[in-house]
C-alpha cells in the first residue's frame, strides 16, 4: 500500500477502475503499470491464485499477500469495524 501511495497516481487503494474495456482475463495478460490493480480486481472477482499465477507468472507468495488484503477489505465491508 505504501508503494501505491508513493507512486503519485492519486490513489491510496488497490481498487482502481480499469483503463480499458478489455475483459479481465485479457487485462491480466498485459504487463503494464496497472497490472497490480488488475490482479487485485481478479482476486476480488473470484479468480483463484493459481489461475492468476498461470496467467501472470506472479509469485504465489505475493498473490497470497494481495488475497489477504482483499479478504480483510471484504471482512470490513461485511462486518464493519
Amino acid at each position: 500500500m505504501k508503494a501505491v501511495r508513493g507512486a503519485e497516481i492519486s490513489l491510496d487503494t488497490l481498487n482502481a477502475a480499469p483503463i480499458n474495456d478489455l475483459p479481465l482475463e485479457q487485462r491480466l495478460n498485459i504487463a503494464d503499470d496497472r497490472r497490480l490493480f488488475t490482479v487485485f480486481e481478479a482476486i476480488k472477482s473470484g479468480y483463484t491464485l493459481q489461475k492468476i499465477n498461470n496467467i501472470t507468472k506472479i509469485d504465489m507468495w505475493f498473490l497470497a499477500k494481495l488475497k489477504k488484503l482483499a479478504d480483510f477489505e471484504h471482512d470490513i465491508a461485511v462486518n464493519g469495524m
